[in-house]
């Protein structure tokens, strides 16, 4: 591509391809990302509903050190711990609910 006189090409560090073009779909590893085999669609959703239990326990459990830090901080005793416990809690239910429709729609 051309910008005025100079002309701008990807660079390739250490022999990674670069992506060349808009529609290009090779990630900095060479694979394709785009159409996944349907041999493996039952050990990607076995992968993806592994994750519910991990997205179900990492959001109350940042919310409860993040909470307890600005309590600490503001000298607030437990009102903004249990606060972004709720919030944690809900964004883990929110996050299986993506996986649970995730898993639904490769399947």
């Amino acid at each position: 591509m051309e910008n005025g006189s100079f002309i701008i090409e990807p660079v390739s560090f250490i022999g990674i391809p670069q992506p060349t073009e808009t529609g290009d779909t090779r990630s900095l590893t060479g694979i394709t990302l785009q159409g996944a085999d349907p041999k493996y669609g039952r050990f990607r959703q076995v992968a993806l509903l592994t994750g519910i239990p991990l997205a179900l326990m990492i959001g109350p459990i940042c919310g409860y050190f993040a909470g307890n830090f600005i309590d600490q901080w503001l000298e607030t005793d437990p009102w903004f711990m249990v606060l972004f416990v709720v919030i944690g809690g809900i964004s883990g239910v929110r996050e299986m609910l993506l996986l649970i429709k995730k898993a639904e729609k490769d399947g």
